[in-house]
């Protein structure tokens, strides 16, 4: 019984903190807000990401950036209005298993279209990215591309 209340009562702080932690912590958002594409990444991605998407905006793309910064409590609300809308999901992560996309779909429901991974131990280069995400746009990349570059 007391182990039960302790578990509760942890749990509740996690409530609390998902309530008091600013949005700006949890997350920020980048490009347009009605984009159809909207990529979902964390970390070390996002200088790079930025570099490749200022490429694609300045050509018209409409394509938004949800940069996850807090994982727990996860902020399921705060993501789930960019997400749930776009037509295509980007998962881009350092790792082979997509665990952020992983996350995502357990708290909210909603799977990525596509990933774009790297797994060798290099940074992805903006180049690499504006390629990739050029591929989904245009509907010509498979559900999963894993970038070699610098290998």
């Amino acid at each position: 019984m007391v182990r039960d209340a302790m578990m509760e009562k942890r749990f509740a702080k996690l409530d609390l903190a998902a309530k008091e932690i600013p949005r700006d912590v949890k997350l920020r958002y980048f490009g347009p807000k009605d984009a159809p594409t909207v990529i979902v990444s964390w970390g070390s991605t996002k200088g790079a990401l930025l570099d490749a998407l200022d490429r694609l905006w300045a050509e018209g793309a409409k394509v938004g950036y949800l940069h996850v910064r807090l994982i727990n409590p996860f902020p399921t609300a705060e993501i789930l209005p960019y997400v749930a809308k776009a037509k295509r999901r980007i998962g881009i992560e350092m790792n082979f298993g997509a665990q952020l996309a992983g996350i995502v779909r357990e708290h909210s429901g909603v799977e990525m279209t596509h990933f774009i991974l790297k797994y060798n131990g290099r940074p992805m280069s903006n180049t690499e990215l504006y390629d990739a995400i050029q591929d989904v746009v245009r509907g010509k990349a498979a559900k999963r591309t894993v970038l070699t570059r610098g290998s």
